[in-house]
């Protein structure tokens, strides 16, 4: 689950976060007739976890650990994207993630790209060394995963190289993808509509183009190199393009 699209303000990603905990717990599949509780990942860090941008800002470690002792259909917490603002608290905070989720059973799983340098500095480039250490006690509940945007700086190699090596060096638990469609506009694939750069504001056609079978043809690349953790942007948009419900 993800609370970009909710209000920005304390108690907003809460409130939401948790009835939909609740209602993937209750689930009773209609077929069996049986209650099968949904397992849910919740995004607890993006965008540098900036208030303006994200009501994920206010989700606080205490009340994920609460989560995690109330539903046991919480099996992670997802932090992504926060090569663009790598805030100064961001190592302690994924410190906190871990031991918290490792101490529950749950997994933290960090998706990012290695712009600015960002899978370094979770590593301890910049000396702060707390995800580092905690990776050392509790590597066994971390996934790491690449994002494949921006697309224009040529990091999806690097990125993905570090994803297996973390993962062949036991630093991490299991490595994946997270396939963004955006790079279909990033890399050019406006010029499918316009001679011009039709820019970002012009309706979803620039992402929504992707063709669908590449994410799974991605996914495969993952795959091949021992991944299994798959993930991708826009997938309600995606899917719901032949969807009218």
């Amino acid at each position: 689950l993800h609370p970009d699209d909710l209000p920005k303000r304390d108690g907003a990603a809460r409130d939401f976060y948790e009835h939909m905990l609740e209602e993937a717990a209750k689930y009773v599949n209609p077929k069996t007739g049986k209650n099968e509780p949904i397992p849910v990942i919740l995004t607890v860090y993006t965008a540098g976890n900036m208030p303006y941008y994200t009501s994920a800002h206010w989700l606080s470690t205490s009340w994920i650990d609460k989560m995690y002792q109330k539903y046991p259909n919480l099996h992670g917490i997802f932090s992504t994207e926060n090569y663009w603002i790598w805030a100064n608290d961001i190592e302690n905070k994924a410190a906190d993630y871990l031991k918290v989720s490792a101490k529950n059973g749950g997994y933290f799983i960090w998706a990012e790209q290695n712009n600015g340098s960002a899978i370094e500095k979770a590593f301890g480039k910049n000396g702060k060394i707390a995800f580092q250490k905690s990776v050392d006690k509790y590597w066994k509940n971390l996934i790491f995963m690449f994002k494949n945007t921006p697309a224009a700086e040529g990091n999806d190699s690097t990125t993905e190289s570090y994803m297996k090596g973390l993962w062949l060096s036991n630093h991490t638990y299991q490595w994946g993808g997270l396939m963004d469609t955006w790079k279909w506009y990033e890399t050019g694939k406006w010029k499918l509509f316009a001679s011009g750069n039709i820019g970002k504001s012009q309706g979803d056609r620039q992402w929504l183009t992707e063709p669908e079978s590449m994410l799974g043809e991605e996914a495969l690349g993952v795959y091949l190199n021992g991944g299994v953790v798959y993930n991708f942007e826009h997938p309600a948009y995606t899917y719901g393009v032949n969807n009218k419900e």
